[in-house]
């Protein structure tokens, strides 16, 4: 299939462990390529498939949909700059999961400029979906896991009523693919940059992969060439 002179590019939506091997083949014929995240397991694998990629002269993307989103896209406007991250801390549990491993995670981030982060995940607790970015001006929010609603309250006066903005049945993946298409065909760089420097740690029995602008989770660059701090905390 690869060989196939009429395909353009590949889509992986395939199983974390799988997307290293599964990666390269296709660079290296030639055929650009979007996979789902997390992009690889490991830093090595990672700058592996970024050098196929800039060596064959092909797309690489990962896919981050909800960047897509015009709430989001409207979150992100709200802040001037996002600078590097310097210090990751990572605080990991198990809570009720029957399987083992942390079910509970909790991430602070420590930015360049000073300012910070909190990114939290359970898989055990209600789902509750939140993106939020607390500015001078006002505090941006992007509630429930559709992403259809922007909420802005201006920190001018408190008791004005939020501005809200909603976007009704807004499919991101479609977007995404949509922009991802027209990077093949124009040859240009998707707008989720891989470049960077990377870091890797090792939380739980997980490996995650820190790429600089590739891990951005809503408005956060995840820059490298930082310090991570791991707490594993006793029962």
């Amino acid at each position: 299939m690869l060989a196939e002179p009429t395909l353009d590019a590949v889509v992986l939506a395939t199983p974390h462990g799988a997307h290293a091997g599964q990666v390269i083949p296709p660079l290296g014929a030639g055929k650009s390529v979007s996979v789902e995240k997390p992009f690889t397991r490991s830093v090595a694998d990672a700058r592996a498939a970024i050098d196929a990629a800039e060596h064959a002269g092909v797309v690489l993307a990962v896919g981050f949909y909800r960047r897509f989103h015009p709430s989001m896209v409207r979150l992100r406007k709200m802040l001037r700059e996002v600078d590097p991250i310097r210090v990751v801390t990572c605080l990991t549990t198990h809570r009720a999961a029957p399987f083992g491993g942390g079910d509970t995670t909790a991430l602070s981030l420590s930015f360049a400029g000073g300012a910070t982060g909190l990114l939290s995940s359970s898989v055990v607790a209600a789902p509750n979906y939140r993106m939020a970015a607390y500015e001078t001006r006002g505090l941006g929010e992007v509630p429930g896991h559709q992403m259809g609603t922007f909420r802005l309250t201006p920190s001018a006066d408190p008791d004005d009523p939020p501005e809200l903005v909603e976007t009704a049945s807004f499919n991101m993946l479609t977007t995404e693919l949509t922009e991802f298409a027209g990077c093949v065909a124009d040859r240009r760089p998707f707008p989720t940059p891989l470049y960077g420097s990377c870091t890797a740690w090792r939380c739980s029995r997980q490996r995650y992969a820190l790429r600089q602008g590739a891990c951005r989770y809503g408005f956060a660059a995840a820059a490298c060439a930082c310090r991570v701090e791991l707490f594993s905390p006793s029962r």
